[in-house]
């Protein structure tokens, strides 16, 4: 973890008073990030975004085909009706579907350049925005950011086991909330 810290920190555009575009981003003193149009009032910190990034590497490494069907097994658990939102909906066992397989790995693809793309929050804070509005025209509700972000906690639970600890969960509620409000911000009416 504190290579990871450490390896932030020599990142050029991590120094005092940096400024990622005064329209997006600013660091504040507390090591936090403000966004413009976003509810700032729960930001991750840099050590909570190194726990998500050390969390996902450790889960992705038992492989993003697995990890994305178990992210979907969550995601049908949880809210049963999504079910019918994807292609594969109509076939005998969805979790032998090629297309699931393929949604979950694009998934999981989707959470990890989210992980990566923390560090580099201007340009995902415009890429996070787009994908909102894909989403939402393919059927996606406000409140499936909430599902998601459940099963997303719900898996990253049972696949951490007893690394899965108060820490490890602040830290991803933290970056997913920021991330679910780039998404949600400006793409679905108050």
């Amino acid at each position: 973890l504190a290579g990871c810290c450490a390896a932030r920190q020599k990142n050029p555009g991590f120094g005092d008073n940096m400024h990622l575009d005064s329209s997006l981003a600013r660091q504040s003193q507390d090591d936090a990030f403000l966004l413009d149009g976003v509810d700032n009032s729960r930001l991750p910190t840099t050590l909570q975004l190194a726990l998500v990034s050390v969390t996902w590497n450790r889960i992705v490494a038992g492989g993003s085909e697995v990890l994305g069907i178990s992210i979907f097994r969550h995601l049908f658990e949880v809210a049963p009706g999504m079910l019918r939102l994807f292609p594969f909906r109509d076939e005998a066992d969805v979790y032998q579907s090629r297309t699931l397989h393929a949604l979950g790995e694009e998934v999981v693809a989707n959470v990890g350049r989210m992980v990566t793309g923390l560090v580099m929050l201007q340009d995902q804070t415009r890429s996070l925005a787009a994908l909102g509005r894909d989403l939402r025209a393919k059927g996606i509700l406000q409140g499936h950011y909430d599902v998601f972000g459940k099963v997303l906690m719900q898996t990253l639970s049972k696949r951490l086991e007893d690394g899965f600890n108060s820490e490890v969960e602040a830290a991803w509620a933290s970056a997913f909330g920021l991330v679910s409000r780039a998404m949600i911000a400006n793409n679905y009416a108050s």
